[in-house]
């Protein structure tokens, strides 16, 4: 039994993680592209594409956004192709990113969403 959860659980991480670089090569993909190739539900490659945002957020500098690390978290957060990727896109979706994650909590873990509004008060 044990082993047999060791290889689920190991499955599993091998699975977040083909969602995870699906989401690298093609950022702008959205969940029914990804589910064609690689099982999984919506709500997992939610969560990867926040995790690699969140990611990629400690890396700009907002000053910045001139920089392919922006322009890659635009594409993941606007599920846009890269031709479609503008500085006014840019320049809007790091403002949006900013609230959805720093002083929102759109897309928190409802794990952590009492912890948020806690701090908040």
């Amino acid at each position: 039994m044990k082993n047999s959860n060791e290889c689920k659980r190991k499955a599993n991480i091998e699975r977040l993680a083909s969602i995870r670089k699906f989401l690298m090569d093609m950022p702008w993909a959205r969940y029914c592209d990804i589910e064609k190739e690689i099982p999984c539900n919506a709500d997992e490659v939610n969560e990867e594409r926040i995790i690699l945002m969140q990611k990629l957020a400690a890396k700009i500098n907002i000053k910045n956004t001139d920089c392919f690390e922006m322009s890659l978290l635009t594409m993941l957060y606007k599920s846009v192709p890269p031709e479609k990727v503008t500085d006014e896109l840019k320049e809007s979706t790091i403002k949006k990113f900013r609230y959805d994650f720093i002083d929102g909590y759109k897309y928190a873990r409802k794990d952590n969403i009492k912890k948020y509004k806690k701090y908040k008060k």
